[in-house]
């Protein structure tokens, strides 16, 4: 559940939870403006999104990041992009370009916007 600071709005946020798996603590939000289903993982530190053709086609950013299980991950620059995730605003972040299998909202982005992010319910008020 992610829920704004402040003022309640009574809006509620499309959460996808991964087919399957109905006790899983995995979930997706969908940003209404590009379409992404982005995986929210308040375990990762920067918040990616997955890189185009033209990304992988150019040389490489030089940062590389480490997945939980140590291996290393390539990136490829950053891309500023405003997520609609349904509620009081749209959000901007700047996003790094990262060799994942699905764009990911971090803890950087929760913190900064300052949403909670509910794992048990799932849900947004």
């Amino acid at each position: 559940m992610l829920m704004a600071v402040g003022k309640r709005t009574g809006r509620s946020l499309m959460v996808t939870v991964v087919a399957g798996l109905p006790t899983s603590c995995l979930f997706y939000i969908l940003d209404k403006a590009s379409r992404r289903r982005f995986l929210v993982d308040t375990g990762a530190t920067i918040s990616v999104l997955t890189p185009s053709a033209a990304d992988r086609r150019n040389q490489q950013f030089g940062k590389e990041l480490q997945a939980a299980n140590g291996s290393v991950i390539a990136t490829f620059g950053l891309r500023p992009l405003t997520l609609n995730l349904g509620l009081r605003r749209p959000y901007y972040w700047i996003f790094t370009v990262a060799d994942v299998a699905h764009p990911i909202l971090g803890a950087d982005f929760f913190g900064h916007v300052s949403l909670t992010v509910d794992v048990k319910n799932q849900g947004a008020n």
